[in-house]
């Protein structure tokens, strides 16, 4: 199994949200020693206020039901075949052979090798591509059926490679509404992250109705803190700050998201991106 965040991680920092003290971001971001963690970097404390708003960013599984139910979503998985060979095979089925052989690279590390993460990346993208070519203009995003031989890419660059791949087909993104399914995400920061890296909304599928509503008020709180009225202003404006990623790596997923400063380079990145527990 791939790193995923485990179950006592998560109820950690779930406890954390649910006694509404103040929440730091340093002190929530771990060190990049061996585990991928979304990149996210607000440098604001977050707190609870009432609520004034209807705006709901992040929503239950009740809520994003009822979307699935009354309006038209494309379901794309996130996930894709460990295999190395099954990937190629499934992104074959996507596009030409040709363009995989380009997609591949001489090196390989321990783990998944930085070229079989672009192949990963650019099966979802494809995916999504399809169905936005068939009519689709809200994509739900879902890691729901991650198992031993189905794994995650890191929603943060799906999002940031997804936006570039559709540009490059001539497709403006900010035109689609995404929203993200995940069984990964810890606290509200890395939710408004998504939001800023232009998820519409968010299921955080480990939370509870009642730590819902709470980290909407910790979202609201942290887009305040940024100069935002309102949800809607701050999706896709990429108000987040990426710490310890080069920016050669991150400028082959987007060229708009830049790196504050650099400290591990590609090799480094590739080894533990899914490092085995």
């Amino acid at each position: 199994m791939f790193y995923y965040p485990d179950v006592s991680q998560i109820n950690e920092e779930k406890n954390l949200v649910k006694s509404k003290t103040v929440l730091e971001e340093d002190r929530l971001i771990p060190s990049l020693d061996g585990k991928f963690t979304h990149f996210r970097y607000f440098k604001h404390k977050v707190s609870i206020e009432p609520e004034t708003h209807k705006e709901r960013a992040v929503i239950t599984q009740d809520e994003l039901k009822e979307i699935l139910n009354t309006k038209k979503v494309g379901i794309v998985p996130y996930t894709v075949p460990f295999e190395r060979s099954f990937a190629i095979v499934e992104l074959q089925d996507l596009t030409s052979e040709r363009r995989i052989t380009n997609l591949l690279y001489d090196a390989v590390y321990e783990g998944i090798p930085i070229s079989d993460l672009k192949i990963g990346l650019e099966v979802v993208a494809l995916r999504v591509l399809e169905l936005v070519k068939a009519g689709f203009d809200k994509i739900l995003l879902t890691d729901f059926n991650i198992s031993q031989y189905r794994i995650p890419m890191p929603i943060t660059f799906t999002l940031l490679f997804t936006e570039n791949f559709l540009k490059q087909e001539g497709i403006d993104s900010s035109n689609i509404e995404f929203i993200v399914q995940s069984q990964e995400l810890k606290n509200p920061f890395e939710m408004a992250t998504l939001l800023s890296l232009g998820a519409s909304k968010v299921n955080p599928t480990n939370y509870e109705e009642d730590l819902v509503d709470i980290a909407n008020d910790y979202i609201q709180n942290l887009i305040s803190k940024k100069g935002y009225e309102t949800v809607k202003d701050f999706i896709g404006k990429k108000s987040v700050e990426v710490v310890g990623l080069k920016n050669s790596f991150l400028e082959a997923i987007n060229p708009s998201i830049i790196s504050t400063f650099e400290v591990e380079g590609l090799p480094e990145i590739e080894s533990y991106i899914y490092m085995s527990k």
